[in-house]
């Protein structure tokens, strides 16, 4: 039965919780203004090991680490060159770790955006 049957059949579903809490707790650096939106390219077995970390804790949705990736957050940086790379390894990691800890597990991820510029100066 996939994801959207069992949501239809009232079957509660797990959402992950939050990936720059995880990625600092890791210890990650926070290098820029955009938070840890940079360490899906930078280092990307910490980002890859929490979304396996909450997959295998019984989340059904994994949540990109694209939060402040947005190109509202990063242009306001000065950072254009940076909103495809990162946005595409933001995702590329979240398949990569439903492949390694879920294979026969269906998996959604859903992305994340800031509805704000996250601290970057306006």
């Amino acid at each position: 039965m996939t994801l959207i049957e069992r949501l239809a059949q009232g079957e509660i579903l797990v959402l992950d919780g939050a990936t720059g809490t995880e990625l600092e707790v890791r210890g990650a650096p926070q290098t820029s203004d955009a938070a840890w939106a940079d360490c899906s390219a930078t280092h990307p077995e910490i980002v890859c090991a929490v979304h396996e970390d909450y997959i295998r804790a019984g989340a059904d949705i994994i949540t990109t680490n694209t939060y402040s990736t947005g190109p509202h957050v990063l242009r306001q940086m000065g950072r254009d060159e940076v909103i495809a790379p990162w946005n595409i390894a933001s995702v590329a990691l979240a398949r990569k770790a439903v492949a390694q800890a879920a294979p026969d597990r269906e998996i959604l991820i859903a992305g994340s955006a800031s509805a704000y510029g996250n601290g970057a100066m306006c």
